[in-house]
């Protein structure tokens, strides 16, 4: 089946190489396979780390403020999405000089994205400091819960905000690293939060803590800035040539980031209402205590869909230096490649969806219920954001992203008011909730996939090569 797909994607059609191609080649090979090994072992470290965290947050808060918790998060996540598309933008220019060779350039480019980027952060808490302090609405109203007091939950979500978006800035290290064909490291900050944090929880667990909420907010804010100062620390320190610095920022680059990354900007915000307001809707619709339920078996299961883009991911700036330099035969080569492996995913998953019942009382205890329903639409979410993910990296490693942009701008229409329509119209719950992701999603299945059909057959015009 998989090879019928790949087929008909245009993937099995052969072309011949000069040696220098071949040798460009080999080397991305070789890289990929370094990220693979690498991300693996940090991938499943992270992996352990979140499997042991969220059991440590439903003991330590319990269901409701657990799933305030996670609402939080999610708000936070939002916000983080102020960069205007920057990193990604920036990632594709510096990934582009270093495959001509240009170590000026591309520290150019990452000077202007971190200066550019740290002030559009630092107007941002500005404002939403200001905000919070002359307009007095009600938290508990915005999560749906009187459990935790207004003045805990108000101190509680303007500290992850302002704390999120701080990390957001120093956050673009990842994007550097990605630029380089090191994304394997990007993992290691996140290591290094989750690390502290379990720690830090099973202290809270051991020793009496009064203010339950609050102790989460301040481990979550102090673990996440560390982790993120040390991978930073690490990365120029290996890398100093591409140090951002004042004197290396240039005026003349900032439209050319900003013009690519608005758009992935625009995606970046469509693919955050797709995916990032569902616990929110959960919370308005049917209480924070029902976000936990759905919170767990989403982890699960995109922790799962995470272990498959440790293939998937290193590949956006290989894809960049191979379209850069015509070896269309590797990049179709990748794509094939993944779509192999994608029939076992899909395989896997399946099996996952009858076995979480049995790993979730074993995970979290059977205290939490899971609805059937529910896990068998987040097997098929994690099926659909996979398929995505094999294309859209690639259009977004080129740069030819006006198709996602224009499908995303329509799911991201879309989902909020059939999120709203499935899960409270129809009585569908919070099953109705992924099921419209899901919708929204296969929106971009079909046109991503066209697109790179296109590409590599050396078949698109207009629209298709934007």
């Amino acid at each position: 089946m998989v090879r019928g797909l790949s087929r008909r994607l245009g993937l099995e059609r052969g072309a011949s190489t000069s040696d220098l191609e071949a040798f460009d080649a080999q080397n991305r090979d070789r890289n990929y396979r370094r990220e693979i090994l690498v991300s693996g072992v940090l991938r499943v470290s992270m992996i352990l780390l979140n499997f042991i965290t969220i059991p440590l947050y439903i003991q330590f808060l319990g269901q409701e403020r657990y799933g305030v918790w996670v609402t939080v998060i999610s708000i936070g996540t939002w916000i983080a999405f102020l960069d205007v598309g920057i990193g990604n933008g920036m990632r594709n220019h510096v990934a582009e000089a270093l495959s001509g060779g240009n170590r000026t350039r591309a520290r150019e480019f990452v000077s202007t994205a971190y200066i550019v980027l740290s002030g559009i952060i630092l107007a941002a808490v500005g404002i939403f400091i200001l905000v919070v302090i002359l307009f007095d609405f009600s938290f508990q109203s915005m999560f749906n819960t009187d459990l935790i007091p207004e003045h805990r939950l108000r101190w509680g979500v303007s500290l992850v905000v302002v704390v999120v978006l701080l990390n957001f800035a120093l956050g673009l290290v990842n994007q550097v690293l990605s630029a380089v064909q090191q994304h394997r490291l990007t993992s290691l900050g996140l290591v290094i939060t989750n690390l502290l944090i379990v720690l830090l929880l099973g202290y809270g667990i051991l020793f009496p803590v009064d203010d339950r909420f609050g102790f989460v907010v301040l481990i979550f804010s102090v673990c996440t800035l560390v982790g993120t100062l040390t991978l930073t620390f690490l990365t120029f320190r290996r890398h100093p040539h591409l140090l951002p610095g004042y004197r290396s920022f240039r005026r003349e680059h900032v439209g050319s980031i900003t013009g690519l990354g608005l758009r992935f900007f625009i995606i970046q915000v469509a693919v955050v209402i797709i995916f990032s307001t569902d616990n929110f809707i959960i919370t308005q619709l049917f209480g924070a205590e029902m976000v936990t339920p759905y919170a767990i078996s989403h982890k699960f299961f995109y922790t799962f869909f995470g272990v498959a883009m440790l293939l998937i991911a290193p590949l956006w700036s290989a894809y960049t230096e191979a379209y850069e330099k015509g070896d269309m035969t590797w990049i179709g080569n990748k794509i094939k490649f993944l779509l192999r492996l994608f029939g076992g995913y899909c395989v896997v998953v399946i099996l996952l969806s009858f076995l979480f019942p049995w790993i979730k009382d074993v995970w979290v205890g059977p205290e939490v219920v899971v609805d059937s329903w529910l896990v068998i639409l987040m097997g098929g979410f994690a099926i659909v954001v996979c398929w995505n993910s094999i294309f859209s990296v690639f259009l977004n490693g080129i740069g030819k992203i006006h198709v996602q942009l224009l499908v995303s701008i329509a799911g991201a229409v879309l989902n909020i008011p059939l999120s709203i329509y499935l899960g409270r119209n129809l009585g569908m719950g919070s099953g109705g909730i992924i099921l419209s992701t899901i919708l929204c999603l296969l929106i971009g299945a079909v046109f991503t996939s066209i697109q790179t059909y296109l590409i590599l057959n050396d078949r698109a015009r207009g629209i298709w090569l934007k």
